[in-house]
């Protein structure tokens, strides 16, 4: 059985991915949610605040967590209150994630990007590569410098951390309940690659 993290499990894209995992029974969903603290089975076998966990690395090591879904993105689903904030949840969150996942021994790590980093506007609806420079417009948009650094720390972790699997999802908005997600397809399988 895959055991797999959501951690953003409340926000759209997080309960849809749980809902489509939950459907499969080789699939164990734990999440936590961005506006409630609580780490949440969705077997209904534990239920532990995170703020009484001493460390989530350990904690993750003990669930054998192999898949960690980081959907959580102040600014994205949940406004921020302020810039600071924002950076401070964004970057400097998913850096703490990595580590902690290092930590505990998760096999895959799977992050929340967006393709409007890469070009998908409505006034430029072709994708820059990847390999690219993102488009000078993202300096007007915290979120989108967020998702940029993001995307560059988590090479530079992938790089230094082979042994890891580590997926930068550049999501584009979605639409229609039905239609299954990638990413639903990506964390259902519990081997990384080689």
């Amino acid at each position: 059985m895959t055991t797999v993290f959501i951690n953003g499990i409340n926000n759209q894209l997080g309960s849809r991915v749980a809902r489509g995992l939950q459907a499969s029974a080789s699939v164990r969903v734990l999440g936590r949610a961005a506006c409630d603290p609580t780490i949440m089975h969705t077997h209904g076998d534990l239920l532990i605040n995170d703020r009484e966990a001493r460390s989530m690395a350990g904690w993750l090591h003990d669930e054998q967590v192999q898949v960690f879904v980081h959907l959580d993105m102040m600014g994205e689903d949940v406004p921020a209150a302020s810039r600071e904030a924002e950076l401070q949840h964004n970057v400097l969150g998913t850096m703490q994630i990595l580590g902690i996942c290092a930590a505990a021994g998760v096999q895959r790590v799977v992050l929340r990007s967006s393709s409007l980093v890469y070009g998908a506007y409505a006034s430029n609806p072709s994708f820059i590569l990847e390999n690219q420079q993102p488009l000078p417009r993202l300096r007007r948009s915290s979120l989108l410098r967020d998702y940029s650094e993001i995307d560059t720390f988590a090479a530079q972790f992938a790089a230094s951390h082979p042994t890891m699997e580590v997926t930068v999802l550049s999501l584009c908005g979605h639409c229609g309940r039905h239609r299954p997600l990638a990413l639903e397809r990506l964390t259902c399988n519990s081997r990384p690659r080689q």
